[in-house]
């Protein structure tokens, strides 16, 4: 049996933190589910459940991590991207891509636009200039964690946000 995952960059410590506070701060705004920060790195990737992790320790030990920086902030209308810190995308974002689609056995989708999520709740059109006009520039962010995450079982909605649950983590070097 296999399991829909996605991999995900989680911020460092210190980034992480006051980036877990605007999302809980927006959550609690809109009566949205609240998550954990992330950058969706690669989805979908299909694992067996009783995947082994040693490649992958491996490989991110041997990985650095990530300083990104993002370009604006934008709210549309799908689920996932309702509000969220558009980044620029950078040769070592997509070595990563790479290097995870030849791990995985797993073809990458053709269009990519790497974010931070900071809200999984769709804004009324009335709210959303108000919203982006509100939001100041964020700073570069580092990523030093990666993580392969899934809705727990049976369930394979990733809307269910509380059910997500994190199948691996490994620390972008060491």
């Amino acid at each position: 049996m296999d399991r829909r995952s996605s991999c995900w960059l989680i911020p460092a410590e210190s980034d992480y933190q006051w980036i877990q506070r605007e999302i809980d701060i927006m959550a609690e705004r809109f009566g949205a589910p609240k998550f954990e920060p992330h950058l969706t790195l690669f989805s979908p990737i299909h694992l067996t459940i009783s995947h082994d992790w040693t490649e992958w320790d491996n490989w991110s030990a041997q990985q650095s991590p990530l300083v990104l920086s993002g370009r604006e902030f934008s709210a549309g209308d799908i689920w996932s991207r309702s509000l969220v810190w558009e980044i620029v995308s950078t040769p070592a974002l997509q070595y990563l891509r790479s290097e995870i689609s030849q791990l995985s056995s797993t073809m990458p989708n053709e269009s990519y636009h790497p974010h931070v999520s900071i809200l999984y709740h769709v804004l009324p059109h009335k709210h959303r200039k108000e919203i982006l006009a509100s939001l100041s520039d964020w700073p570069p962010i580092t990523f030093d964690r990666i993580s392969m995450v899934s809705p727990a079982l049976p369930h394979s909605d990733w809307q269910q946000v509380e059910s997500w649950e994190t199948l691996w983590t490994g620390h972008l070097g060491n």
